[in-house]
């Protein structure tokens, strides 16, 4: 008789939630896709915007220039030059290993097991301040080996048809629906308890992120990947070579404004608490703007938003070189992340629809040689103009960058 229950139980659930995937349009697949991603997306952001912090105030850092600030920052740098150095190198490497020797499941899984091993030398550079060198090598490497099976993943399992901009919005609000509660969860454990217990966490919800995809999605064979052809043929091309650009941009932009944003957010508020509930904070009243922004480029519609989105996410730099009272760090990270999920919902879902035009696998491996490529160029540059200029003049520059992914809209709009 249980059994019986059982079953019918299993069935009436099956029938249901069959029916709410039927009627939302989103596959059974694409559902595992965004539930792995979810979860991940809440491991990370317990302690994603805490790393530079971290790494900042960690007190075992040798001191390498006479001005401690200067040399605290400097470390910070180098720390993300080594991860992005790490991105870099594996992106050149992995494509044939991810495609035909550990296929996509088993190079997710890789991923997070080196994302776990990560935190933990993170954990012991506490101590040991060398340690933190080889989390940036384990944490860059586990980039690849998650973002280029996730994204191919995506582009052939999520689409319900037409262009990637209600995926894209699902995609990111869920991202953002995981970053609500997450830094300000991590920003009070980590003022009552420190950061080790934030990064437990972390692998706790790292581990449970793996169980949708291995029991909902499927993988079929996949081909041989030449790299060095690839990029070869998309340089010959001088629409491809236009996006690619824009795509380097994105990737200086996100890596300095994720290195020096939070660094400014901690000398203004010094307080974990208060920049993990501003960063809730904003993130929640952006929620709505992200599934807006997905319909309004669905069908490839408003692309002057999106211009002058990007226009004014560049000026928002500007105030960062003259704010340090609470309330303008409150006001701009409120506008920042209002306007940049519009901004970035029409970046990603422009990236999607290249990658479907130029061919999906091979657009995204060299959208990740890009990418890190604009993050390691960006850091060093970063190293000169801390060297000779105040630090804040970090932020004109990114500005000045992130105009380049307008380059993608210009391609995507041809």
């Amino acid at each position: 008789m249980r059994i019986l229950i059982k079953f019918e139980a299993v069935v009436f659930e099956e029938k249901y939630f069959s029916r709410f995937l039927s009627i939302s349009g989103i596959s059974r697949e694409a559902l595992a896709l965004y539930s792995m991603h979810f979860l991940r997306n809440f491991a990370v952001g317990l302690f994603g915007i805490f790393v530079p912090i971290y790494i900042f105030q960690n007190a075992t850092k040798p001191v390498i220039v006479s001005d401690i600030f200067l040399s605290n920052l400097l470390w910070v740098v180098f720390y993300f030059l080594a991860y992005s150095f790490s991105m870099l190198i594996s992106s050149l490497f992995l494509g044939n290993l991810i495609f035909n020797s550990l296929g996509f499941k088993r190079s997710i899984f890789l991923s997070i097991l080196l994302l776990i091993f990560g935190i933990l030398f993170l954990v012991f550079s506490e101590k040991v301040f060398l340690w933190s060198f080889l989390s940036a090598f384990l944490l860059g490497a586990c980039v690849n080996f998650y973002w280029i099976p996730f994204h191919v993943f995506f582009i052939r399992k999520a689409n319900q048809g037409g262009n990637y901009g209600k995926e894209t919005s699902f995609q990111i609000f869920l991202g953002n629906l995981a970053g609500i509660v997450a830094p300000f969860i991590a920003g009070v454990v980590i003022y009552f308890s420190g950061f080790e217990k934030v990064f437990t966490i972390s692998i706790a919800f790292l581990l449970v992120s793996l169980l949708p995809l291995f029991f909902f999605v499927s993988e079929g064979l996949h081909r041989n990947h030449d790299l060095k052809k690839i990029v070869s043929g998309f340089l010959k091309d001088r629409s491809s070579r236009r996006a690619l650009i824009g795509l380097a941009g994105a990737g200086v932009e996100d890596t300095l404004f994720g290195v020096f944003w939070p660094i400014l957010l901690f000398l203004t508020l010094m307080d974990t608490i208060k920049i993990g509930a501003i960063t809730t904070i904003s993130t929640f009243l952006s929620m709505v703007v992200v599934l807006w922004a997905g319909m309004i480029f669905e069908g490839g519609k408003n692309k002057k938003l999106f211009e002058w989105s990007a226009i004014f996410n560049s000026l928002l730099y500007l105030p960062r070189f003259f704010i340090n009272f609470a309330s303008g760090i409150y006001v701009l990270d409120i506008l920042d992340k209002l306007n940049s999920k519009i901004y970035g919902v029409g970046l990603s879902s422009s990236t999607y629809d290249l990658a479907k035009r130029f061919g999906d696998s091979d657009f995204i491996l060299i959208r990740e040689v890009v990418l890190h490529l604009g993050r390691v160029l960006a850091l060093l540059a970063s190293l000169v103009l801390l060297l000779f200029f105040p630090w804040r003049t970090i932020f004109f520059l990114i500005g000045a960058i992130s105009l380049l992914n307008l380059l993608v809209l210009k391609e995507h709009s041809a």
